[in-house]
């Protein structure tokens, strides 16, 4: 296994504080699948650091909105918020925020 495959599994095992936030990216920002995206190891990555954060921040712009990828990341609820365009007009943004809050 690479240094590059097993990142997750450092990332796990180190025990280092990662702070109080993750801020973390999505291909795919659904109200239904939740987070998204289209590969395993960057899913896996992105579930690995979000379980060592109190707070998982949410990074995704307008294109990204209501998109579903292949590889399940997080649930919404497993997120504490979004941060997205702040001109965003993307009918899924209320649906969203009305689950969690999103601003842009």
């Amino acid at each position: 296994m690479t240094e590059a495959e097993d990142r997750p599994g450092r990332l796990l095992e180190t025990g280092e504080d990662l702070g109080d936030q993750g801020r973390i990216g999505a291909t795919g920002v659904d109200p239904e699948r939740g987070l998204t995206t289209g590969d395993l190891d960057d899913a896996v990555t992105k579930r690995a650091l979000a379980s060592r954060c109190p707070e998982t921040i949410v990074l995704a712009s307008e294109e990204k909105i209501g998109v579903v990828a292949h590889q399940p990341v997080l649930p919404l609820g497993a997120v504490s918020g979004i941060v997205t365009d702040p001109h965003d007009t993307n009918p899924m943004i209320a649906v969203i925020g009305a689950r969690l809050g999103v601003r842009g």
